[in-house]
This record gives C-alpha cells, sequence and structure tokens, in this order.
C-alpha cells in the first residue's frame, strides 16, 4: 500500500486546524452563516466612559451602598451658652464628628456642612432630605460645677423617632481628657447601638 500523498496530509491539516478554531474561538456568529466569529477583546475600550459609582440615582443625588449608615452630627446644644460651656459642645461636636467618620460602615456629613443648621429651629426630617442621610444625632451638653453631662438621641430622619440615645456623666468637666473619653464612648456606644438597628432596616 503507497504512502498518503501531500494533499491528504494537507485535508487533514485543514480539519485539524478547523477543530482547534471551534474549541478556543467558537461557532461563526449568526448561526453558521458564514460570517466570521467576533472576538471579545479583553482590553478596555479608552475612550469608554467610567460607569457611574454603584450609589447614584436617578434625581442626581447619591444612595448609599448597603450597610453604610449616613448621618449628621448636629452641633449639641447647651443649656448655658457662657463661653467654656459653648467651647465644650463645638470640642465634643468636632471630635465625635472626627472619630465617627474613620468607621467604615458610618458615613458622616462634614462638620462645616452640620454648623449651618446651629440654633435654628429644624425638623430632622428636612435635615435627612436635604442632607441624604438617614439619621441625625442631636446631642446637649449641661455642667453643673464641676460636673459634666451629655446626652445625645439618634433620630431616624424618615420617621422622626429616636432609636437609640444615651446619657454620660463625668466629673472634672473643664478637664481635656474627660471630654476625650466621653466622645470615645459615644462612638463605642454609637457601633454597638445603631449598627444592629441599621443591619434590620436594609435586610
Amino acid at each position: 500500500m503507497g504512502r498518503p500523498g501531500v494533499g491528504l496530509y494537507a485535508i487533514i491539516a485543514l480539519i485539524a486546524a478547523g477543530l482547534l478554531w471551534m474549541v478556543y474561538v467558537g461557532p461563526p456568529a449568526g448561526g453558521g452563516n458564514g460570517q466570521p466569529a467576533v472576538v471579545a477583546s479583553t482590553t478596555p475600550d479608552p475612550w469608554q466612559s467610567p460607569p457611574l459609582p454603584s450609589g447614584r440615582v436617578a434625581n442626581g443625588g447619591t444612595a448609599p451602598r448597603k450597610g453604610v449608615i449616613p448621618i449628621v452630627i448636629l452641633p449639641f446644644t447647651t443649656y448655658k451658652d457662657v463661653g467654656s460651656v459653648r467651647m465644650i459642645a463645638n470640642m465634643m461636636t468636632d471630635d465625635l464628628t472626627n472619630m465617627l467618620s474613620r468607621v467604615r460602615y458610618f458615613r458622616v456629613i462634614s462638620r462645616q456642612t452640620a454648623r449651618s443648621y446651629h440654633m435654628r429651629q429644624i425638623d430632622v426630617a428636612d435635615v435627612g432630605h436635604e442632607l441624604g442621610v438617614r439619621y441625625a444625632l442631636e446631642g446637649s451638653i449641661r455642667t453643673n460645677g464641676n460636673n459634666l453631662r451629655v446626652a445625645v438621641e439618634l433620630t431616624d430622619a424618615a420617621t422622626r423617632t429616636v432609636v437609640w440615645s444615651a446619657r454620660i456623666e463625668r466629673e472634672d468637666a473643664h478637664r481635656h481628657g474627660v471630654q476625650d473619653e466621653v466622645v470615645r464612648r459615644l462612638v463605642r456606644e454609637l457601633q454597638l447601638g445603631a449598627y444592629p438597628i441599621e443591619s434590620e432596616t436594609i435586610q
């Protein structure tokens, strides 16, 4: 029996090449109409517009990602609006805003924006709508001699209901270390109190 000719080898090579094409590229586009297959490029188009952030909503505002708590720390009020007490209230509001913004699942409105609500008669529902937050933290500072009392309330802006509150009392009110301790405790209790509430809401 003679050896196969060159033509037979060429036919076998073409069939093998066709099978490899089908395996790695796929059938021709259009259901085998003879058009060449279109292979999607893995290289991003440099002229393509970047996608909108996942939190973008239709009306131009932003919606937080699931699990993120949007909150505003409103300026703490005082029962005696004297210089020293007002300073304590401002410092604690600023420190609380700063520390809470470092917690990854809180999205905190800037203190400058929050300060615009100082000494204003406000409705937390309006604040929530204007700032796009679900919660507003309101607090008050009271001093009695050397004693400091801090009371805070976390309000659901949509329903105007208080969902969490705390009251802390300390002596040596004007010592900066005491104020730092109160702020750290409030941040810790907010994490323990607010996140479970929000987790139930978003389920």
